[in-house]
């Protein structure tokens, strides 16, 4: 995928709040983030594969952040 693609569109989702979360408070999988951005049916499979490996670590990175903040917090 084009770089500038995938920051624009990794750019748009932090600015939006980040990985969603469910009803339950759990943050959605790369897969249920593509559909809920209504990203899945614009991409090709590959602009998919990479831009799932991205939000996977920004799902990451936000987990181990909340956590952070717990134990800063505490």
């Amino acid at each position: 995928m084009n770089i500038y693609k995938l920051r624009a569109i990794m750019e748009s989702i932090r600015k939006q709040g980040g990985i969603p979360t469910d009803g339950t408070g759990r943050k959605l999988s790369p897969e249920e983030t593509l559909i809920w951005f209504d990203l899945d049916g614009l991409l090709m499979q590959f602009e998919k594969r990479q831009l799932k490996e991205e939000l996977l670590a920004l799902r990451e990175a936000e987990e181990f952040m909340e956590r952070v903040e717990l134990t800063i917090h505490r």
